[in-house]
């Protein structure tokens, strides 16, 4: 599977939950200001920063799995500030580096 910059196949802001807590005034979805974090709890069972990094990683798997993009840029596009940081998230999540993943699918 080929994508003409990486990015198309991913999640699109519009289909995420954060869309709620990020794009629309709390008013409008009858929240208070501090009930957007339970909102993300109990829609993906993990806290509001656990499902950001999920996200990420689950885009970074894909890119390094479907795409030749260099994985530190990959690490940036995805939102990580840097690398390193990518490599150890992804190490933990998945149990493997990024480059051996990637290695393991002939890219």
């Amino acid at each position: 599977m080929t994508h003409r910059n990486g990015l198309d196949s991913l999640p699109r802001p519009e289909d995420s939950v954060l869309v709620l807590i990020d794009h629309q005034p709390y008013q409008l979805a009858n929240l208070n200001s501090h009930e957007p974090q339970m909102v993300v709890n109990n829609a993906t069972a993990l806290a509001p920063a656990d499902y950001v990094e999920s996200m990420r990683l689950e885009a970074g798997r894909r890119l390094a799995e479907d795409t030749s993009i260099p994985l530190k840029k990959i690490a940036t596009d995805i939102g990580f500030n840097d690398d390193v940081a990518f490599r150890r998230s992804f190490a933990r999540r998945f149990g493997t580096s990024p480059a051996a993943y990637r290695k393991s699918f002939g890219s």
